[in-house]
């Protein structure tokens, strides 16, 4: 697991207490920190024009970055836009849903 400064960021902004506090626990096994880089945002930039914008595109651009295997999520527009995205070229990662990182 990857985090990143910009997942803190977010993370931080949660109005729910309990689950700031739980989802910074999970997070806290990450084998990898990534922090705050031009790099990432000129990448988060360039990823508007596949509609993957603000906190999506930082998080998107930070696991390239990092060279994930994986970004993993439950939401089903950023997995549209990203698999669109994948499709052409645009961009080095596969986003998966967690139940298709599961299947055998």
């Amino acid at each position: 697991m990857v985090t990143s400064d910009y997942l803190l960021a977010e993370i931080l902004c949660q109005p729910d207490t309990v689950r700031c506090i739980d989802v910074m626990n999970l997070t806290s096994s990450a084998s990898l920190h990534v922090p705050q880089d031009p790099v990432i945002e000129a990448r988060a930039q360039k990823l508007s024009i596949f509609d993957i914008k603000g906190n999506d595109a930082l998080h998107i651009a930070a696991a390239e970055v990092s060279q994930c295997d994986y970004f993993i999520t439950t939401d089903d527009r950023l997995l549209k836009r990203c698999h669109k995205a994948f499709d052409r070229a645009a961009i080095s990662i596969q986003v998966l849903n967690p139940t298709e990182i599961m299947l055998p």
